[in-house]
C-alpha cells in the first residue's frame, strides 16, 4: 500500500478506518505481490552482496506518510504512538543530523533499493557508528528496515 499524498491525520485515523470498512488482515497466504521477488521482505540483516554507491542521483523519494505506513504496518506502531512519532529516538536522532554516510544499492532485486548509512550514537559520540537501511520501492514504499545497533 503506498502511502504518496497522505497526510499525517489520514494515517493516524488509519487503524479506525480499517476496522469500518472491514478491510482483511494480510498474512503471508494472502498476501501476494506479484511483482516483488525478494524472499524475504521483512528481513532485519542485510544481504551480504551488496554493492553500495554514494551516487544518490537515483534514490527514490521517500515522504513522511511512507515511514509513518511502514512504521503502522509493519512495524506494528499503535495509533498512538504514530501521533507522537517526533518523540521517537529514531526520529531525533534524524533531526540532530546524526545520520551520515547515506549510500545506495543500484539497484537490487529488479524493484527495490537498498538505502543505508552510518548513525552516530546519541550519548557515546565516541563509539563507533552503527549501520542503518531500509528496503524500498522506486515509488519510495518502505518494505523493510534495520540497524546495527544494540537496542
Amino acid at each position: 500500500m503506498s502511502f504518496k499524498l497522505q497526510n499525517v491525520n489520514d494515517l493516524k485515523g488509519f487503524p479506525q478506518k480499517r476496522s469500518e470498512l472491514q478491510l482483511p488482515i494480510l498474512n503471508e497466504e494472502n498476501d501476494v505481490e506479484p511483482d516483488i521477488t525478494i524472499s524475504n521482505l521483512t528481513r532485519r540483516t542485510l544481504v551480504s552482496s551488496i554493492v553500495w554507491s554514494a551516487d544518490l542521483r537515483f534514490i527514490p523519494n521517500i515522504e513522511i506518510g511512507d515511514i509513518l505506513g511502514y512504521m503502522l504496518y509493519y512495524c506494528g506502531w499503535s495509533s498512538d504512538k504514530l501521533k507522537s512519532y517526533k518523540r521517537d529516538n529514531g526520529y531525533q536522532l534524524f533531526q540532530a543530523n546524526r545520520i551520515d554516510s547515506v549510500k545506495i544499492s543500484p539497484q537490487f532485486d529488479g524493484n527495490c533499493y537498498y538505502v543505508g548509512g552510518t548513525c552516530i550514537p546519541e550519548t557515546r559520540q565516541k563509539e563507533s557508528q552503527y549501520d542503518v537501511w531500509i528496503l524500498d520501492r522506486p515509488s519510495g514504499e518502505i518494505i523493510s528496515g534495520g540497524c546495527s545497533c544494540v537496542a
